[in-house]
């Protein structure tokens, strides 16, 4: 008899499928991860593994992710590691040429990696020589004095320079054709240089003597700083910190300015003002309203004239021929007469019509 697969079994049995895929994609991600020289990383390129091992043998590490104007000071070495990770730090100018000036001044620089003809023409590098094939493998050499001669040391080794030993240069380690580490002499300063980085990285430092060797190469400082800027890692000084400490005060004054500004124009510290009321409007401001009014349609000749004409009128019919009679006529004649009349004619022909009603009317 055929049994049906449950909807239950089926879920259950897509669910395993995802679960399945997922897991798969995190492995291949997680494998496909790029790998630096940095002390961060942990995987196969990484210098994690050195950096816990020198702490553990006593030497004094640190990471440095200043700018190189911003060097460490006497007594402690700095290493970059990486294959162009000079390169990446070197990017302002005269850069190369303070480092270069603080190795001579007594000071150990590390390279482990490869880089480009100027940096290696500005601090004083030898040109590298390429082998036919890659070794893995190479020997301590004389520039090294502890006591493990034909130690084997392991990395990837297709490039190195010229072997043997100088007062101003020495071979650490060496293969059949090169030698792929040497130590140079650089002014009060030493320089020490390594074709490749995979010599430290955390591969590499298990295994043969690799250890045994960077104990001997970096247990002759006092501190050693991996240089950590090639990787993203850098803590260089804020814009707040780079200012002077009056432009400081500066800005902290116009700030406290506009705080103040923005209480006073939002918080109320009294009661609103309340504007007075109007006064009451009496005969007086009629009179100025129709006065404006008149001006404004410009009838100031109509106005003097006619006030003029019925002045003169009154006089007419109830004169009483006396000398102010005539003098007030003569007036009315003269104001009814001007073709244009000012402001001061209109008044007087008020003030005049006003007399005749006053005594004539």
């Amino acid at each position: 008899m055929n049994r049906k697969i449950s909807p239950d079994a089926i879920a259950a049995g897509v669910g395993l499928l995802v679960l399945a895929a997922v897991a798969l994609l995190r492995v291949s991600a997680g494998s496909a991860r790029a790998s630096f020289p940095s002390t961060y990383d942990t995987g196969r390129n990484g210098y994690a593994a050195l950096y816990e091992f020198l702490g553990r043998e006593r030497i004094a590490v640190s990471r440095f992710e200043a700018p190189l104007g911003e060097l460490p000071g006497r007594r402690v070495a700095l290493v970059v590691a990486g294959d162009g990770a000079l390169n990446a730090i070197s990017g302002s100018p005269n850069a190369l040429e303070s480092l270069d000036a603080w190795v001579k001044s007594g000071n150990t620089l590390y390279l482990f990696g490869a880089m480009a003809d100027r940096a290696r023409r500005t601090l004083g590098v030898p040109a590298l020589t390429a082998s036919g094939a890659a070794e893995s493998s190479a020997t301590v050499a004389c520039g090294i004095t502890y006591a493990s001669s034909g130690a084997i040391v392991e990395g990837d080794f297709s490039a190195g320079f010229r072997r043997g030993c100088t007062p101003e240069r020495a071979a650490l380690l060496r293969t059949r054709t090169f030698a792929p580490a040497v130590a140079i002499r650089r002014g009060r300063g030493t320089l020490v240089v390594i074709a490749t980085p995979t010599v430290f990285d955390n591969w590499d430092l298990p295994r043969h003597d690799n250890a045994r060797f960077a104990f001997a190469l970096f247990a002759g400082a006092a501190a050693v700083a991996f240089d950590e800027r090639p990787y993203g890692y850098a803590a260089g000084r804020t814009f707040w910190q780079v200012l002077a400490w009056p432009v400081r005060v500066a800005i902290g004054i116009a700030a406290l300015a506009l705080l103040l500004a923005l209480i006073g124009a939002n918080v109320p510290f009294a009661p609103p003002y309340s504007a007075p009321p109007p006064a009451g409007r009496d005969s007086g401001a009629y009179i100025a309203s129709l006065a404006q009014l008149l001006l404004s349609a410009q009838a100031g000749r109509e106005i003097a004239r006619r006030l003029a004409l019925h002045s003169e009128a009154l006089l007419r019919t109830r004169s009483r021929n006396d000398e102010r009679s005539g003098d007030l006529l003569h007036r009315a004649r003269a104001i009814a007469a001007l073709a244009q009349p000012a402001p001061s004619d209109v008044l007087a022909a008020g003030e005049l019509f006003a007399a005749v009603r006053k005594d004539y009317e």
